[in-house]
């Protein structure tokens, strides 16, 4: 997989939502955004209706080229993606073991 880079985009005003961009570094394109309303800012449920009911962050692809989106996220990274994420840290890690296996799937012994 192709390393990226992250990069917090600036707010218009205080009620805008939280974007951070996710960019190729070989080709300094943005291939996604990973975001966060306003509204679901300071919601945190305290009720597990759900065990996704936290998960406020969403990655939105904004690069139309599939093939370069699945060299930087890997294989099947649409399937895993619909859940959101809790905080930008566990994206952070998912992105680390999607990396991880990829690497360990290319190695030959």
């Amino acid at each position: 997989m192709n390393q990226v880079k992250y990069q917090w985009l600036a707010k218009k005003d205080k009620k805008s939502d939280d974007v951070m961009s996710i960019a190729s570094l070989e080709r300094h394109l943005e291939l996604a955004q990973l975001r966060r309303k306003y509204e679901d800012r300071c919601q945190k449920s305290r009720e597990n209706i759900d065990k996704y009911s936290r998960n406020v962050w969403f990655l939105r692809i904004s690069h139309y080229d599939d093939d370069f989106v699945t060299s930087h996220l890997g294989k099947d990274w649409e399937k895993e993606i619909h859940k959101g994420f809790e905080t930008i840290y566990d994206f952070k890690e998912w992105m680390r073991d999607r990396q991880w296996r990829q690497n360990v799937f290319e190695k030959n012994y």
